[in-house]
């Protein structure tokens, strides 16, 4: 059951990486967060928002296909990515 709800996870964030980094859709994004952007940082702000969805995206499936290799569960696989996503969007 975790298997597809992190599979779930995992391709709604990679969706959302795939909307700002390739397709520059902003309109996905709240409007408080990219009105506050300056106007010379407005288009690399949804790359990294981006990126940092596409870490945690693509974490989420490592930590599926661990699990279906060998049959463990990595909370700390988790853990990693999660941070290091949320990381990027903090600081990035």
């Amino acid at each position: 059951m975790e298997n597809i709800i992190f599979l779930a996870i995992g391709l709604l964030l990679l969706f959302y990486a795939y909307q700002l980094i390739v397709k520059h859709n902003i309109k996905i994004m709240h409007d408080y967060h990219y009105q506050k952007v300056n106007d010379s940082q407005k288009k690399a702000y949804p790359q990294v928002v981006g990126l940092g969805l596409f870490v945690m995206g693509v974490d989420y499936f490592l930590v599926v296909l661990l699990y279906i290799l060998s049959g463990k569960f990595s909370a700390i696989l988790i853990l990693l990515g999660t941070v290091l996503g949320i990381g990027i969007l903090i600081y990035g």
